[in-house]
């Protein structure tokens, strides 16, 4: 792969990751929801509440954005799930620009992607951390803790889900990778047999293709996790039809 050709890719992916708001309903502030900033964790965070009955424990359902964007982006998501469910969008903690944020760093070497995996394990604690705190702030039902993203987002969720299997209940996975560093880890730890993966991607993503998102599917039915894929004739950003079965899947998993 020549020089021009991966800085036109670099150009792509970061706009491509960008595109999924095309769908969307732009979000529209009101009262019922929350927005956050916590110093001490450098993360930003938008809640939105659960309508549950009183001292009811809440299903949660935490959301990570994709390269270049923040939580509010994802915060487009969350007014269209469950209103049983608690959702929150949490904001990655390295800046790259004006209002874009990154989980972590990666590069380019023979047109495969390299991650800063001191990056990611940093970022998968910093979010480990941010659900503790929930569970003490709220009466949140420690058994239905759900996790999910977009690309960067789902890498991470796909990567938190499974090395901590006994933390989630299932986990949505839109456009995302197992990234490579992980593979061998995944293989030797034992996963929890009652996590849920939904696994989404576009048959027409030339940021992450297509044919690496079936590898990680095959590998993870092999490791007999519990896993629902849906492929869509799609690039990589989240079509309409891709935002109904996931709402569906969320849906199903919580009745």
């Amino acid at each position: 792969m020549n020089r021009i050709h991966i800085i036109f890719l670099l150009l792509g992916f970061l706009l491509s990751l960008q595109s999924c708001k095309a769908d969307k309903k732009t979000y529209q502030k009101d009262d019922h929801i929350s927005i956050y900033n916590d110093l001490d964790y450098n993360l930003n965070y938008s809640i939105r509440p659960a309508t549950n009955e009183a001292n009811q424990p809440i299903p949660v359902l935490v959301l990570l954005h994709g390269l270049g964007s923040n939580e509010l982006d994802m915060l487009n998501l969350a007014q269209y799930f469950d209103k049983y469910l608690m959702v929150v969008c949490l904001q990655a903690p390295f800046k790259i620009g004006d209002q874009k944020y990154s989980w972590f760093d990666f590069k380019l070497n023979g047109g495969n992607f390299i991650y800063d995996i001191d990056q990611l394990n940093g970022s998968i604690e910093k979010v480990l951390v941010y659900i503790d705190k929930l569970k003490t702030e709220y009466n949140l039902d420690s058994k239905r803790v759900y996790i999910g993203g977009f690309s960067q987002g789902a890498i991470m969720s796909l990567g938190i889900s499974l090395r901590h299997s006994d933390k989630f209940a299932g986990a949505l996975i839109l456009s995302g990778d197992l990234f490579k560093e992980f593979e061998k880890e995944v293989k030797s730890i034992e996963i929890n047999p009652s996590l849920s993966i939904y696994m989404s991607h576009g048959r027409n993503d030339r940021i992450l293709p297509f044919a690496e998102a079936k590898k990680d599917a095959l590998l993870l039915q092999d490791l007999g996790v519990n896993l629902e894929s849906f492929w869509f004739d799609s690039k990589h950003t989240i079509s309409q039809e891709n935002y109904m079965s996931m709402i569906n899947w969320m849906t199903k998993q919580l009745n």
